[in-house]
């Protein structure tokens, strides 16, 4: 017979790291700020289509329309408009000139401590003020590759996607995805930081508050 795993301790500096990341929360607990969570204070934010070496925008759309050719197959993309597709792509995992946020800390807290992710590192979360972007209005007219060289603005996605819903989920779009978007970091306080050693325990705790791989990755 098996005995039971004794519980897990935890040490009075990964006590301390909860406590300032909660007190961090409450100084951007508004509707205004969103989150993103990085695995390394290392990492950009940069599109995932601009991290490959001589991003070339033709080779973009190119696999984009790869994509909705095949994504056809499996299903109705018909009542999707171009936003809408480009999203699906982003949560499936294909490059694109999309950076995930969310309106949740905890969310994005998740994502900085994902099993997985960069070892040995501090992981990091951004808060960005959305009042500093521009809300692109969803239209038919609207087209995700016209946006302006240089710019970065914020886009909230129709549902199609459980994951959207679950991850309240929204995206920046970048006008240059090969190049790093420095301003969401340029404000001290805009910045938190996980350290390595308490990575476990935030996770453990956001298991608490029902912030896990099966809440994040519904559907």
């Amino acid at each position: 017979m098996k005995r039971p795993r004794p519980p897990q301790l935890s040490s009075p500096a990964q006590v301390e790291a909860w406590r300032k990341f909660q007190h961090w929360v409450e100084r951007h607990q508004d509707s205004r700020w969103i989150f993103r969570g990085l695995s390394s204070t290392a990492y950009q934010l940069i599109a995932s289509v601009g991290r490959y070496p001589n991003y070339n925008a033709t080779i973009e759309r190119t696999i984009f329309e790869i994509f909705v050719m095949r994504a056809s197959q499996y299903t109705d993309l018909s009542r999707l408009d171009t936003w809408d597709r480009l999203a699906l792509a982003q949560h499936h995992g294909l490059p694109t000139r999309l950076l995930d946020w969310t309106t949740n800390p905890l969310v994005a807290a998740y994502f900085a401590c994902e099993p997985g992710g960069a070892r040995a590192a501090d992981a990091r979360i951004v808060a960005l003020n959305q009042q500093d972007g521009a809300l692109i209005q969803q239209t038919a007219t609207d087209n995700p590759f016209a946006t302006a060289e240089g710019t970065v603005r914020l886009i909230f996605p129709r549902s199609t996607t459980t994951r959207i819903v679950s991850q309240s989920g929204l995206f920046s779009v970048h006008g240059s995805p090969g190049i790093a978007w420095t301003a969401p970091l340029a404000i001290q306080d805009n910045v938190f930081d996980i350290p390595d050693h308490s990575r476990g325990y935030f996770r453990r705790r956001l298991f608490q508050f029902g912030v896990d791989a099966q809440f994040i990755m519904g559907g």
